[in-house]
């Protein structure tokens, strides 16, 4: 395992902790008894519950963004390399091997 799927795994485990974070203060928001205004529900839910969900998301959502990325640019090499091939093969003889 190389550094970048090192770090690739790390990213996926905390965004699936962070998202386990937001669970668990969701879960004690619904057991809560306190009255409170809907304004400060609202302020609560949207710090205790959105922010960590949404970084750990965006830390996921990233992971597999990053892997997206990599196997396009591999792709291209592919491509590249047969086309220089190819351009190799031209210039000695149209595409044939002289020995």
């Amino acid at each position: 395992m190389n550094a970048s799927n090192r770090a690739g795994s790390f990213r996926v485990l905390g965004g699936t902790l962070l998202i386990g974070v937001a669970l668990f203060m969701a879960l004690g928001l619904a057991a809560s008894t306190e009255h409170r205004s809907l304004g400060v529900t609202i302020a609560a839910v949207l710090i205790t519950i959105g922010i960590p969900a949404g970084a750990g998301l965006a830390l996921i959502r990233g992971h597999y963004r990053d892997q997206r990325l990599l196997r396009a640019d591999r792709a291209e090499l592919r491509l590249q390399t047969w086309e220089s091939e190819l351009v190799a093969r031209h210039r000695c003889g149209s595409g044939r091997r002289h020995q």
